[in-house]
């Protein structure tokens, strides 16, 4: 799957049934639970360069959590696989900062301390790390904006 295409299922809850098709896909057989006293439950894929985060709902009568992100990693993160699938707008794990702002346009907001562009799209939030060394794209993340 390329990482446009995960983004019609942000937002939807770990009972739905298009996670759990999207879960079952990637081949993840234990339903994501959160402890208590977590915000968030992280399904790591280092094989498939990937983490899918969800998140604990805002509604407190429900148990239910949310897939509130995507994370598509390079091998420059410790023990991951490149994603293997398309990045959006073109963007590859060995482009810089100025190639990626240059397919993505200027970015939203910046932290430079983090080392990551922000873009605000259509239901959903873009952000690229770099990474420290040469610069180059570490991560991408696809998440439901913050409220």
């Amino acid at each position: 799957m390329d990482a446009e295409g995960f983004v019609p299922f942000l937002g939807k809850t770990d009972a739905s049934p298009e996670v759990a098709k999207l879960l079952a896909s990637l081949g993840v057989k234990k339903q994501p639970k959160l402890k208590k006293g977590d915000l968030y439950v992280y399904v790591q894929l280092p094989k498939n360069g990937l983490v899918l985060v969800f998140r604990e709902s805002d509604d407190p009568k429900t148990s239910q959590i949310f897939l509130a992100g995507v994370q598509l990693y390079s091998e420059a993160e410790d023990g991951f696989k490149n994603f293997a699938g398309k990045l959006p707008g073109g963007v590859v794990f060995s482009d810089t900062k100025a190639e990626v702002r240059k397919k993505l346009g200027k970015p939203t907001r910046s932290k430079e301390q983090l080392r990551t562009d922000y873009w605000e799209k259509k239901g959903h939030v873009l952000s690229v790390e770099y990474t420290r060394e040469t610069g180059e794209v570490q991560t991408v993340d696809l998440s439901v904006p913050l409220k």
